[in-house]
């Protein structure tokens, strides 16, 4: 008897398989998110240290990312950029190990 002949003849047997297979698997899968790390990152990377201080001092039920926006200040793209990290605010945010001015 052909494969294709023994599935169809036994499709409900093979519905059984999956729906146990599937069964035997649901208590794992809320679980996934603890056991897979989900996301693209680069060890190393600013991304990877923002993360780490996120889960280690910095952590928070609710915040994963900060973001300060500042305008009426010059790009930090441009010649007066340098000017610009002198307000009070990007002095501040300098001053901060793990934050950066980027231009705009």
């Amino acid at each position: 008897m052909p494969l294709s002949q023994l599935i169809v003849r036994r499709r409900g047997v093979i519905a059984l398989l999956w729906a146990l297979g599937a069964a035997a698997f649901l208590p794992a899968a809320g679980r996934i998110a603890e056991v897979l790390e989900v996301g693209a990152s680069v060890p190393g990377s600013e991304s990877a240290v923002v993360e780490r201080l996120l889960a280690g001092p910095l952590r928070s039920r609710f915040a994963r990312f900060a973001v300060l926006v500042v305008n009426g200040i010059p790009s930090a793209a441009t010649p007066e950029g340098a000017a610009a990290r002198a307000h009070p605010i990007a002095s501040a945010v300098g001053t901060v190990r793990w934050a950066m001015l980027t231009p705009s």
